[in-house]
């Protein structure tokens, strides 16, 4: 019973976020399907970029939300794309210099979503 429901809320979190990333990405493509697992933290991106005939698949793999006070973070372990030119500019140029903690910081209104839809919680 809780797995049915755990699938439903992945689901409901994955179709929001899918309309959430399309009002975001407009300029640059569409995502055409999301993906969230909350059982194993990982999130699916399929993107259709302009210019690209094929659809890159972005996936965020150990996803947790960390509490430090009042401070929120959506943190990853790895960050994988279908293209492998794309996957080694992201992990050997822009993490290492935009994010390297690997944590985003969440604005306040944002957390309470991050907690009903099941992320690990860690506090630190």
């Amino acid at each position: 019973m809780f797995d049915k429901f755990r699938q439903f809320k992945d689901k409901t979190t994955s179709r929001l976020l899918l309309e959430y990333l399309n009002k975001k990405i407009e300029p640059y493509g569409q995502c055409q399907e999301v993906r969230f697992d909350s059982k194993i933290g990982q999130f699916e991106l399929k993107l259709l970029l302009k210019g690209e005939t094929e659809p890159v698949v972005i996936s965020v793999l150990g996803c947790k939300l960390i509490e430090d006070g009042l401070n929120h973070y959506l943190a990853f372990e790895k960050i994988c794309v279908s293209k492998k030119w794309m996957e080694l500019l992201l992990n050997t140029v822009l993490l290492p210099k935009y994010l390297e903690s690997k944590q985003i910081a969440i604005p306040s209104e944002y957390v309470l979503v991050l907690k009903l839809v099941g992320l690990k919680k860690i506090n630190k």
